[in-house]
C-alpha cells in the first residue's frame, strides 16, 4: 500500500469504496448477491488502520471543530448508544447501462439515477443509532486521545462533498473490472476533478458547520451539555452496516471509524419549515428531523467497542505500557502503595478509608446470580459534619475524576430529586427515547454527595427517581418507561456515597467512618496521575481465579466467625470474598492466597470496630 493510497483512503474513502465495489462486481451474477457482504470494505480500512501512523491522521471529531473536516472524509467518533432508531432502506445497488453504481456509505443518491437507462435496483437496509459523547468522561480522557490525533492535510481535490463529484468518481467501463482493486484506488483518484458545483456545496457545508445554535433540538445528553465543561461536544447518528443486531446494544461504548457526510438540503435550514406537514414521513423519522449541522451523520466502515472503566487501552502505546507495568517486578506494588498515600492524603490521612476506596474503584460485575449481582461494591464514606469537612466530599469527587476515565458527582437533594425523569422513558410524540441521569455506560463512576442534604418534600417524580435510584444501587438495572410497560436494563455503574452518618437511606454496601489523621490534600500528585489511571485499568481487568487451594481457610473462618457471635449473612460471605478478589488484583495477581484474604478480614474487623464506637 503506497503512501498515496493511503493519505487518500483518509480523504477519500468513497473512492476506496469504489474500487473496492467496482472489482465486487466482477464476482457475482447478480446485483443482489452484492449485498451480502462488505465487498472487503472492513477489512481494508482495518489493515490500513493498523499501519505505522495511519491511525493517529484520521481526524477525532471528539476533539476536532467540524468545520475543519471536510465532508466525506475518514474520521473517528467516540460516542454511546442512546438510542436506536428504526432501521432504514435506501438505494444499495442499481445498474445505469453498463454500469453498476452503489450509494451505500453516503447519503445521496448519484445524478445518473434520475437518467434513463437506470435498471437493477436493490434496496438494502442498514441500523440507524444515535449516539452521544460517552456520558461522565473526564478532561483527560479527552486531552489523551486529542493528543492521538494527528492532522490530516487533504488537497482540494480530495474533499469533494457533493453528489456530483461522487458520481464522477463513480464511472467506470467494463475493462476496469480485471484491474486490480489498488489500482482501482489509484484510477479513480486520478480521474476525480473538482467542480464549481462541489465548491459551492462545500461552502454552503462548511457554513452550516459554523452553526452554533441548537435551536429547540433535544441533543438528549444524559448528563446535560453542563457537563462537558470547555469542551463543546456533539452527538452523532451512525450508520452501520453488515453487523449483527447482538453486537451493538443500548449505552454500549463504541470508537466507530466512518465517512463523514454531509447534505446542505439536509441541514436545519431544510426544516424550520412553517408549511411543514405534521404528518408527513419526514416529520416522523427522528432521523430526518434532527438537522445535520447540529448532529453530524456517520457512515461506519469499521467499529470497536470500548470499556469505559479502560478506553485508553485501545491506543496501542498505552496498552503496551499497561503490559509492562503488569510484567515489571514491583511495578504494581510502587503504584498501588503511590495510589493508596495519594487517596490517603485526600482522605486527611485515612489509610484504611484510602484502601477501602481503592478497592471500591477496582469493582465492576463479574457475576450476576438471579437478583444478586457480584462484584460492585457500593461504598459510603461518612464524614464528620463539620466546617473544616465541607469541601471534602469534593475534594474526594476530584480525585476520583482524576483517576477514572468517567465519573459524574450528583449532590443530592430534594429540589434535585424532583427534577426531571432520571430513568429513560420512550417519547412516542417524537418517537425517539428521552434520556435521564441514570443512563450511564457500564464503568461508570457515580458519586452521590448527601452531606448539603436538607429536609424537604419529594413529590412523585421526586419518589420515582429516588426508588430508581435505589433499585440501581442494589440490583444494577433500571427501568426504563415505555409507558405501556417498563424495560429492565442492566448497568454497571460504581455508586461513591459521601455523608453525615452511618446509616444512610441508600443501600451501600460498606460505610466507612473517616478518622482523621492529618490534613487533606486537594488532589493527586500530577506527576503520578498518568502511571495510576494505568494501572487501575490493568489490574480492574484481570481474569481472576479464587481457586480451591484455600477452600479450608475460608470455611473455617466463616465457622469462626460464627461462633464468635457475628452477624454471618450469604450477603456478608459475599461481601468477604468480593473484597478478597479485589484486594488479589490491586496488588496485580490472579489468585487468591492467604495473605489477602487476611488483609481483607483485618480491614472488615478494623472497619467495624470504628462502626461500633
Amino acid at each position: 500500500m503506497g503512501k498515496e493510497i493511503s493519505v487518500d483512503c483518509i480523504c477519500d474513502p468513497l473512492g476506496t469504496v469504489d474500487a473496492l465495489f467496482n472489482s465486487a462486481t466482477c464476482s457475482v451474477n447478480s446485483t443482489s448477491q452484492l449485498a451480502r457482504w462488505d465487498w472487503g470494505v472492513k477489512e481494508f480500512f482495518e489493515k490500513f488502520l493498523v499501519q505505522e501512523g495511519k491511525y493517529a491522521q484520521v481526524p477525532e471529531i471528539n476533539s476536532t471543530p467540524l468545520s475543519a473536516i471536510s465532508p466525506n472524509t475518514l474520521v473517528r467518533f467516540r460516542g454511546m448508544v442512546q438510542d436506536m432508531f428504526e432501521n432504514e432502506f435506501y438505494v444499495g445497488c442499481y445498474k445505469s447501462g453498463e454500469n453498476l453504481r452503489t450509494t451505500k456509505y453516503t447519503d445521496s443518491i448519484t445524478l445518473d439515477f434520475c437518467t434513463p437507462g437506470r435498471d437493477s435496483v436493490e434496496l438494502w437496509e442498514r441500523r440507524i443509532l444515535y449516539c452521544v459523547p460517552v456520558p461522565g468522561e473526564n478532561q483527560w480522557v479527552k486531552e489523551v486521545f486529542a493528543s492521538s490525533a494527528g492532522t490530516s492535510e487533504c488537497s482540494e481535490h480530495r474533499r469533494s462533498s457533493s453528489p456530483s463529484s461522487q458520481a464522477e468518481k463513480r464511472q467506470r467501463d467494463d475493462g476496469d473490472s480485471s484491474v486490480d482493486v489498488m489500482k482501482d484506488v489509484e484510477t479513480d483518484i486520478a480521474s476525480n476533478h473538482e467542480s464549481s458545483e462541489v465548491k459551492r456545496r462545500r461552502e454552503e457545508a462548511s457554513t452550516s458547520w459554523r452553526e452554533e445554535k441548537s435551536g429547540s433540538w433535544d441533543l438528549n445528553f444524559p448528563l446535560g451539555e453542563a457537563s462537558f465543561r470547555s469542551m463543546p461536544q456533539r452527538p452523532c447518528i451512525v450508520k452501520v452496516y453488515d453487523s449483527a443486531d447482538s453486537q451493538i446494544m443500548l449505552n454500549d461504548v463504541f470508537e466507530f471509524i466512518g465517512i463523514l457526510t454531509f447534505d446542505p438540503e439536509l441541514s436545519a435550514s431544510s426544516f424550520n419549515r412553517s408549511d411543514a406537514d405534521p404528518d408527513s414521513f419526514m416529520d416522523c423519522n427522528a432521523c430526518s428531523r434532527l438537522p445535520q449541522s447540529q448532529v453530524p451523520r456517520i457512515h461506519c466502515v469499521t467499529l470497536q467497542k470500548l470499556i469505559p472503566n479502560n478506553m485508553v487501552s485501545i491506543l496501542p502505546e498505552l496498552r503496551q505500557r499497561q503490559t509492562e507495568i503488569l510484567t515489571t517486578p514491583g511495578a504494581v506494588k510502587q503504584l498501588r502503595d503511590i495510589v493508596v498515600n495519594g487517596l490517603a492524603s485526600v482522605l486527611k490521612g485515612d489509610l484504611l478509608a484510602a484502601e477501602y476506596l481503592l478497592l471500591h474503584l477496582l469493582s465492576q460485575i463479574h457475576k450476576r446470580l438471579d437478583t444478586m449481582v457480584l462484584g460492585t461494591v457500593s461504598l459510603n464514606i461518612v464524614i464528620a459534619a463539620s466546617g473544616e469537612n465541607v469541601s471534602l466530599p469534593g475534594q474526594i469527587a476530584q480525585a476520583v475524576g482524576a483517576l477514572l476515565p468517567c465519573s459524574h458527582v450528583l449532590p443530592l437533594s430534594c429540589d434535585s430529586l424532583n427534577k426531571g425523569h432520571w430513568a429513560p422513558r420512550k417519547d412516542y410524540d417524537q418517537n425517539r427515547l428521552a434520556t435521564g441521569v441514570l443512563q450511564l455506560a457500564a464503568g461508570t463512576h457515580l458519586t452521590l454527595d448527601l452531606t448539603a442534604m436538607a429536609e424537604g418534600k419529594l413529590d412523585p417524580t421526586g419518589v420515582q427517581n429516588l426508588c430508581a435510584l435505589k433499585k440501581m444501587m442494589q440490583f444494577q438495572t433500571v427501568d426504563y418507561d415505555f409507558k405501556y410497560h417498563p424495560v429492565e436494563i442492566s448497568t454497571d455503574v460504581s455508586v461513591l456515597v459521601t455523608s453525615n452518618g452511618i446509616r444512610s437511606f441508600l443501600p451501600c454496601d460498606i460505610s466507612v467512618v473517616l478518622v482523621p489523621n492529618g490534613s487533606s490534600s486537594s488532589r493527586l500528585e500530577e506527576k503520578d496521575l498518568a502511571n495510576l489511571r494505568l494501572y487501575l485499568g490493568a489490574v480492574r481487568n484481570l481474569e481472576y481465579n479464587q481457586g480451591t487451594s484455600l477452600n479450608e481457610v475460608l470455611e473455617n473462618d466463616l465457622v469462626e466467625a460464627s461462633r464468635r457471635g457475628g452477624n454471618m449473612t450469604v450477603e456478608t460471605y459475599h461481601r468477604w470474598l468480593t473484597l478478597a478478589r479485589l484486594q488479589t488484583v490491586s496488588h496485580g495477581e490472579t489468585e487468591l492466597r492467604i495473605e489477602h484474604w487476611r488483609k481483607t478480614l483485618e480491614m472488615e474487623h478494623l472497619r467495624m470496630e470504628r462502626i461500633s464506637s
